[in-house]
């Protein structure tokens, strides 16, 4: 799941403003583990079968903790759904229970810092979780009250194009796996 955020940070990255600080991704969105070796179409749209769209929403640090925070709880919560656990490219956190730590990577300089909870950042995330969908109720009410942008980007054929452009993908634990088409 944190090779399909950083594949939409990639994406965001480098079409139109190419503003987004950061992604998070529900876990629930990736359908199959990747595996060394061939990776083709097919593979890509059974990893993410669900035609999501990538879309980017202004934020305060506060309100992405916030994000981080309800997803959590939902994918702990009886009768809510491990799906929502999220992950993210440009983020990473601590929690026990609550979200303790939050740090964004800055683009310019590559170092961690923690997130300002007043200050604006643009987040990258799927059309159905920006909706407020499995359990991101923050996401739904920032998306109702300021809107955001639907860039109308299959995240499908987004993480495709990024294992073509990049050739090699690494497990999080920067492990290479190398991938052909």
């Amino acid at each position: 799941t944190q090779l399909v955020a950083e594949s939409m940070l990639y994406t965001l990255q480098h079409m139109g403003t190419g503003e987004a600080d950061l992604v998070i991704q529900n876990s629930g969105g990736v359908r199959i583990s990747i595996m060394p070796g061939e990776f083709t179409y097919d593979s890509g749209y059974t990893l993410l079968p669900f035609s999501n769209t990538l879309y980017t929403m202004k934020m305060t640090g506060a309100e992405i903790r916030a994000v981080l925070e309800d997803a959590i709880d939902f994918s702990l919560k009886p009768g809510g759904s491990t799906g929502s656990f999220p992950y993210g490219a440009g983020i990473r956190y601590e929690a026990r229970n609550r979200v303790t730590k939050v740090e964004v990577k800055d683009r310019q300089t590559g170092k961690w810092a923690n997130i300002d909870p007043k200050k604006m950042y643009t987040v990258g995330t799927n059309a159905y979780i920006a909706g407020g969908k499995d359990g991101y109720v923050t996401f739904g009410k920032v998306n109702e009250e300021r809107g955001g942008t639907d860039t109308y980007l299959d995240d499908a054929k987004s993480f495709i194009d990024y294992v073509k452009e990049v050739k090699e993908i690494k497990r999080p634990d920067s492990t290479g796996v190398k991938f052909t088409f």
